[in-house]
């Protein structure tokens, strides 16, 4: 279904993807080890993808987890979020929505998100950096986390309560301004 467009989308943002259609390929890719995010869909074929996020858990793997369901209720979401996922996309999503949560979760995680392109420009959002033509010039890092969205986004308008929650990642919005 949408398991290689997703892979494709998330490629060209500069992710490398390992994707499996089946329990086995998701058991593989685990087992293998080095992966930063896994991005779990509760129907795997073969094996029910809250046994399989259990099982990692009581394994002692700590792998940031975003869980993806067409379940929607508040129950499945809490049942989910109980048993260690991070955060739970209900289907339908756009790749953008999807990309935007797997940024914020890895944000959490402390993991260093990929350089951004602008151009001729590079954001290294690790170093919080911008690099151009042979130059470079340090910024804060929430100013190059909020370069990098915006470029992710080119021509988007975005409100406060998206930026807080996307750049800053905040869960729940701050009262004052």
């Amino acid at each position: 279904g949408s398991r290689e467009p997703l892979a494709d989308f998330s490629r060209g943002r500069g992710y490398l993807v390992e994707a499996g259609g089946s329990a086995e390929e998701a058991v593989a890719n685990w087992r293998g080890g080095g992966c930063s995010l896994a991005i779990l869909d509760l129907l795997l074929p073969g094996l029910d993808g809250r046994e399989f996020l259990g099982r990692m858990r009581r394994e002692g793997d700590r792998t940031p987890v975003i869980i993806l369901t067409a379940r929607g209720a508040e129950a499945h979401r809490v049942k989910g979020l109980r048993l260690g996922a991070d955060d739970y996309v209900v289907k339908p999503f756009s790749a953008e929505e999807l990309c935007a949560r797997v940024e914020a979760v890895l944000r959490r995680a402390g993991v260093p998100p990929a350089p951004v392109r602008i151009g001729e420009a590079r954001v290294d959002l690790a170093g919080h950096r911008v690099e151009r033509a042979g130059r470079s010039w340090s910024l804060p890092r929430k100013e190059a986390e909020l370069l990098a969205f915006l470029a992710r986004h080119p021509g988007v308008t975005f409100g406060r309560e998206e930026l807080l929650r996307e750049v800053w990642g905040y869960a729940a919005l701050p009262t004052t301004r």
